[in-house]
């Protein structure tokens, strides 16, 4: 029996599991000390933390590389996002991540860095070597750092991957150590309602403080992603950490207004409090700004807050974006640039077409559409690229739309005859 492409990769997307979380065991089996770094664990955007970090099957987020590198691989623009993040006692760690994407848009680029600080506690010694007292006039602080780049990239057949590569270093008093590591991921769009995604993080080296080496603290996460219907947001995830046992999260996103969302999430690793999560976010054009509040019990509570902008639309449909939405430029000579940036979209769709790369030509076919809504060639196209692609109710979707434009278009009405609508 002959598989289909569909069918291929949910078979390869179900033995990625298979290897990783076995994998994983075998790993956990064969190494032994304790973990340093877990602040490598903690994440990083407010939006995701929100979500309790259930992000790995996430795509179109620059905060997505934290979580899964392969969410970058969607992201057309560049990006630069902020983020501090206050945890409990007198802990926090704040970051910067800078992303663009490849001239063709095919691959995408980051950098991130984080960096933390602890609060100066006192030294402390044995009270038979300090004059009967344990106080000493001393006090100490730590430090982290991550220097993180990143790499993503999108294939023909709708599966994203990508790459960290990471330096991380910590500082205790007048003890330091680093590492180098690696999170390897991949996403796969199995519906055009769901993602699924794995994701293996902190495979590297070994943190040397004194004689004795610690590993980092290898991480394998499994997401999955639903969205039935645009303004809610369903994702759940299974974490495999070494040593411990196996923690989920179950989380959701609703859009109240066009620029307004709620979060909120359940899990279960954070032991200290009660692991629920709360946030909420407002999100531009071009800039996006959200809040998380996580509860710690006795540890008190710990607030995150992040921003993040995009720039650097595509040069041939500079201001695009503000051309869909307000309509505005209607002279003739910005008519003749948005139809120019159409037939190009059109054309670089059509050539991927006939090199039977569908993913890119429905990438192509799309933009066309967003630039131009009536345009019925690029709808046609569109719909075909879709039907290629296995997505019948899209595809259905956007016949529909061109009948709506064309009541007597042929093509469309025997294309939905042929798709059984």
């Amino acid at each position: 029996m002959k598989l289909k492409a569909k069918e291929k990769f949910v078979i390869i997307i179900i033995a990625i599991y298979t290897f990783i979380f076995n994998g994983a065991a075998i790993y956990a089996a064969g190494k032994g000390g304790s973990k340093v770094a877990e602040f490598v664990t903690l994440g990083a955007g407010a939006r995701p933390l929100a979500l309790g970090g259930a992000y790995t099957a996430v795509t179109g987020d620059i905060f997505s590389v934290y979580y899964n590198p392969a969410g970058a691989a969607d992201l057309k623009e560049s990006n630069i996002a902020f983020m501090y993040n206050r945890l409990a006692q007198s802990i926090s760690h704040s970051n910067i991540t800078f992303g663009f994407p490849s001239k063709k848009k095919k691959h995408y680029y980051a950098a991130s860095i984080i960096i933390g600080k602890y609060g100066d506690e006192p030294v402390t010694v044995y009270p038979e070597y300090n004059n009967g007292s344990a106080k000493t006039n001393e006090n100490f602080d730590g430090s982290d750092l991550m220097l993180m780049l990143t790499y993503a990239f999108l294939n023909v057949d709708d599966v994203r991957f990508g790459f960290n590569f990471k330096y991380i270093s910590q500082s205790i008093y007048n003890y330091n150590a680093n590492a180098l590591a690696l999170d390897a991921g991949v996403i796969y769009k199995i519906f055009s309602f769901a993602d699924i995604a794995a994701v293996i993080k902190n495979i590297g080296t070994r943190f040397k403080y004194t004689k004795t080496d610690e590993e980092l603290p290898m991480q394998i996460r499994g997401g999955l992603t639903l969205k039935f219907i645009d303004d809610l947001l369903l994702n759940g995830e299974l974490i495999y950490s070494k040593d411990e046992e196996l923690d989920m999260v179950a989380a959701a996103e609703y859009k109240i207004l066009k620029n307004f969302a709620l979060r909120g999430a359940f899990n279960t690793v954070n032991d200290a409090g009660s692991g629920l999560t709360f946030g909420v976010g407002f999100n531009a054009d071009n800039f996006a700004v959200d809040y998380a509040y996580e509860d710690y019990g006795d540890f008190s509570s710990a607030h995150k807050m992040s921003m993040n902008f995009k720039f650097g639309v595509d040069k041939k449909v500079k201001g695009k974006e503000s051309l869909l939405k307000l309509k505005l430029f209607t002279d003739k000579k910005s008519k003749e640039t948005i139809q120019e940036a159409v037939e190009d979209y059109i054309k670089d769709g059509y050539r991927n077409f006939q090199e039977g790369k569908y993913l890119n030509a429905m990438l192509s076919f799309k933009e066309a559409v967003q630039l131009d809504e009536n345009n019925i060639n690029a709808r046609l196209w569109l719909a075909y690229s879709f039907v290629k692609l296995g997505d019948r109710i899209r595809a259905i979707q956007e016949y529909k739309k061109v009948l709506i434009l064309d009541p007597s278009n042929i093509n469309a009405r025997q294309a939905l005859k042929i798709l059984g609508d």
